[in-house]
């Protein structure tokens, strides 16, 4: 394809509401452009991702599609998929749960560590938690469901 002008190099800095990206040109300009919905960007990570993220999960189990077709994309790339980082996570519902963070996982604190280690379980190299609330009340609180997983009682 020809354009009438030529087209300038960049970085994405990060892609949002959609349809929207921010760019930094070659020059140091930073500058938002428009993007069409072309569906998953697999195929942009495979070929030039270091980490590949999705959040807030309630179940680990949705992840699981995802993660397969990106190893499938890494392969059409020819990229060892065990190149990318994979990470993903969850929100929390914490004491005094304020309903700011959507379908959080629930229960006690045996329960949440039961719950994020399955998604240990899927490989990912680092988990993100969404507390709601985020108070040193419940930052606490959740030390004692990581104190869970780091002793790996059986979870």
């Amino acid at each position: 394809m020809l354009f009438p002008t030529p087209l300038l190099p960049g970085r994405l800095v990060q892609r949002y509401k959609r349809f929207l990206a921010d760019v930094t040109l070659d020059s140091g300009e930073t500058v938002t452009a428009t993007c069409p919905n072309t569906g998953s960007m697999m195929g942009l990570t495979a070929r030039y991702a270091d980490i590949w993220n999705s959040d807030w999960h309630h179940d680990a189990e949705e992840v699981v599609p995802m993660l397969k077709a990106l190893d499938e994309a890494c392969e059409a790339a020819g990229r060892d998929p065990k190149t990318l980082i994979r990470t993903a996570g969850s929100n929390l519902a914490m004491p005094g749960y304020l309903g700011v963070r959507p379908n959080p996982i629930t229960g006690s604190v045996e329960e949440m560590a039961e719950k994020i280690a399955t998604f240990r379980d899927l490989g990912l190299r680092h988990y993100v938690a969404g507390l709601d609330p985020c108070t040193p009340a419940t930052l606490e609180h959740f030390a004692k469901v990581v104190e869970l997983l780091d002793k790996d009682e059986g979870l």
